[in-house]
């Protein structure tokens, strides 16, 4: 993946790229002043992003379809887009298979007879899977497909690897899935889904770190940009397990050691109160 101006080189999977998109483009943060968002801002951050970017030397704004906001009057010239789109990345040249991307929000994930049907929101069509690699996806993207996906307002976004079949039939090869708040923030879970329309609502700004650049070796679940130094908030789901144990007395360790507040949510308990305070803020 490269930047037009070649600031930016790195080897990247699917998750990877959906990561970095999405980072790139100001969607894993979030600030009050900018009051909403809906995937008509998604959209047109992400294509402002994809117009300066190449993959594999290529320019990703051939590669990649965003799928645009649905509105009626915009109908017809979204079908022929997408239109444009299979024919001139995915449309067979001889005997090789070509295969493009598609950005784009899962509505839902409906069986059929030889696999999965995924409708997008948005989209008129629908991209088709085998069962094996429908089941192989819900095994690496758990929460995106678990049934606490659908609380808090959550959706899903998916990056799909695809190529067309002998019929014409949109098929995906890979993909990679995300959960999102209401306002599109990423989610490892549906716990962190809730703690992102809490800060949200409660006027915070914060970002939401994602995994394509995992060098940190403390990573937090989110990190408040409201205050000085920046402050951390971790949501904590899982008990009994001493790795997890370990790692939660780390990030405390490291927040402590850096003078950096911390306000901690252990699910089995209600969600703290999130709201900004004068001083410091200090593990609960």
């Amino acid at each position: 993946m490269e930047q037009r101006d070649g600031r930016a080189r790195r080897s990247v999977g699917l998750l990877g790229l959906l990561h970095w998109l999405w980072d790139e483009a100001q969607l894993s943060s979030w600030h009050p002043r900018w009051r909403r968002r809906t995937w008509w801002v998604c959209h047109a951050r992400l294509r402002e992003q994809v117009a300066g970017c190449a993959i594999n030397h290529e320019e990703l704004s051939g590669a990649l379809y965003v799928v645009p906001p649905f509105r009626e009057e915009y109908a017809r010239r979204n079908s022929a887009a997408f239109e444009t789109f299979c024919v001139a990345r995915l449309k067979r040249r001889g005997d090789a298979q070509r295969r493009g991307l598609i950005l784009g929000e899962i509505r839902d994930v409906r069986p059929t007879r030889h696999g999965v049907r995924y409708a997008l929101a948005h989209h008129r069509g629908a991209l088709f899977a085998t069962a094996a690699l429908d089941q192989r996806l819900r095994r690496s993207y758990r929460s995106a497909f678990s049934e606490a996906s659908t609380e808090h307002e959550a959706h899903r976004v998916g990056l799909f690897l695809v190529e067309l079949s002998p019929k014409g039939n949109v098929i995906v090869v890979d993909m990679a899935a995300m959960l999102v708040s209401k306002l599109y923030i990423p989610a490892d879970t549906s716990n962190e889904v809730a703690m992102a329309n809490a800060l949200a609502g409660a006027g915070r700004a914060y970002v939401k770190p994602v995994r394509y650049d995992g060098s940190d070796l403390v990573f937090p679940d989110f990190l408040l940009t409201d205050t000085h130094p920046h402050s951390y908030v971790e949501v904590y789901g899982i008990h009994g397990r001493a790795s997890y144990d370990q790692r939660k007395r780390a990030k405390q360790a490291h927040c402590q050691g850096r003078g950096a507040g911390l306000i901690e949510w252990d699910v089995a308990d209600a969600i703290p109160d999130v709201r900004r305070r004068l001083g410091a803020w200090h593990p609960s």
